[in-house]
């Protein structure tokens, strides 16, 4: 999900539906050896997810495919979805109403957001967030837009066939994207270069 006009390095990989990772009761997760450098999450109530689960070895794959070779992921976590959650609920809201204005399919994706800071520790995250697109419109590459063109379009992509980048509005940010999983990798040197 990239606002072009930003020009912040963001990435957005989709990932199809069948592919959409949900824990069931394989899918143990842990917060036995909480490492220094994901205490922030479990004070936050993000929850481990086990690196043998079928949910951590579909994320993992998904991120595999869509990053350079010498990224060695750290950690899955689970964003809670339980108790109150205004944002959960805008989404909801949001959802039901491009439903219905879509004519019964409000185009509900998977996407990443991969943030541009890397912590202390040499960690960089990425979220995977559940995206309401709507009716799309191709909105190009240092485009000055900054809302849908008509209001019969809900958000941007880069292609309308085989998407890469995604616009989400930012009057539409709280209630179109809710985030469901932090993944946190490491991009490891290649060839004395720089991490990528």
């Amino acid at each position: 999900m990239e606002h072009f006009g930003n020009l912040e390095e963001q990435v957005s990989i989709s990932i199809d539906q069948n592919e959409i990772p949900i824990l069931d009761s394989e899918d143990e997760s842990f917060s036995s050896s909480v490492f220094e450098e994901f205490e922030i999450f479990k004070r936050n109530g993000l929850t481990r997810i086990h690196e043998g689960s079928k949910c951590y070895q579909i994320i993992t794959g998904c991120v595999a495919k869509g990053m350079i070779n010498d990224t060695n992921v750290a950690a899955v976590h689970k964003i809670p979805w339980f108790g109150p959650n205004g944002r959960l609920e805008a989404f909801r809201i949001s959802s039901a109403e491009m439903v219905k204005k879509c004519g019964g399919n409000g185009n509900v994706k998977h996407a990443w957001l991969l943030t541009s800071i890397e912590d202390d520790h040499g960690i960089r995250h990425l979220l995977l967030c559940n995206v309401i697109l709507g009716k799309t419109e191709v909105v190009r590459p240092g485009s000055k837009q900054f809302k849908p063109s008509t209001d019969e379009f809900d958000s941007g992509v880069d292609d309308l066939l085989k998407p890469n980048k995604i616009v989400i509005w930012e009057a539409y940010m709280n209630s179109r994207i809710f985030s469901s999983f932090v993944v946190s990798f490491r991009a490891l040197n290649v060839q004395g270069k720089g991490p990528n």
